[in-house]
């Protein structure tokens, strides 16, 4: 892990040569989400995975939590790192992170490869009514929990959302519930964020940068309503939808992700 000596810095880990591409993980993750895909992808890339601020090793962290604060964090890695233009991936949280620093300075990514972002501020009416109703759905039984402290109970019954079903979170191999236990610190910051993002229909629409919008087939639908509405406005965006997975693909199946991330690059216009 490498870290700058400027007042906050993301840690990050780098291996890797090529073009430059960022993988940049959600809530509840940090870098271990992505080691063995970082692995696969340094054989043709030079890998930096960062570290979200109040995530991983930066718990707990000096500064406010929100996208802007996390945008403009990845922004400062770029410069400490003298990377004109990255590829970015991101999944979930960090999809929105990752999209609200390309409307803040575009010229910095060479490509955008998203995930199951999940900020609804693009949506229409209709749209934003479904995505209501689900997060709703997802989120009651986590708002009592946070209200009493009862953090491993609460990222539990998130992950359960974020699988889909019951019992998703227990059934998942002991080193990722870790994972998810480890960053229970980062729950109550993020669901009482208070920042807004430079993330509307207006500016997404005036995004020149090649963009891919994945989600699961299975995702639920707050998720697919906002992959569906960035589709929409990202005027070089094009969608891949993967058969028999939810929003949980990048920590379950890393060779399907590392593969959706190939052919993204694969298909990138000289």
């Amino acid at each position: 892990m490498t870290k700058s000596n400027s007042e906050f810095l993301m840690p990050y880990q780098r291996q890797g040569q090529g073009d430059a591409l960022i993988l940049l993980h959600g809530a509840l993750a940090d870098p271990r989400l992505w080691a063995p895909h970082q692995a696969s992808l340094a054989k043709s890339y030079d890998v930096i995975v960062p570290c979200l601020r109040h995530f991983g090793e930066t718990q707990p962290a000096p500064g406010s939590f929100g996208l802007n604060t996390h945008a403009r964090d990845l922004l400062t890695l770029l410069d400490h790192l003298a990377l004109e233009r990255v590829h970015l991936v991101a999944w979930s949280y960090g999809a929105d992170v990752a999209l609200n620093a390309a409307t803040l300075a575009p010229q910095r990514f060479a490509s955008l490869c998203l995930c199951d972002p999940g900020f609804p501020g693009y949506l229409a009416d209709e749209a934003m009514a479904e995505f209501g109703a689900d997060a709703q759905a997802m989120f009651e039984p986590v708002f009592p929990l946070a209200a009493e402290a009862q953090w491993p109970e609460a990222v539990r019954q998130l992950i359960d959302g974020s699988g889909g079903a019951p019992g998703y979170f227990d059934r998942q191999p002991d080193a990722v519930r870790q994972q998810q236990l480890d960053n229970a610190g980062s729950l109550d910051l993020q669901l009482h964020q208070n920042e807004t993002p430079n993330l509307t229909a207006e500016t997404l629409a005036g995004l020149n940068i090649p963009t891919t919008i994945a989600r699961g087939e299975n995702t639920r639908p707050l998720f697919r309503v906002v992959c569906n509405a960035a589709r929409s406005h990202l005027p070089r965006s094009r969608e891949v939808i993967l058969a028999d997975a939810n929003h949980m693909l990048p920590v379950e199946a890393p060779e399907r992700f590392v593969a959706l991330i190939e052919e993204h690059l694969e298909a990138l216009p000289d």
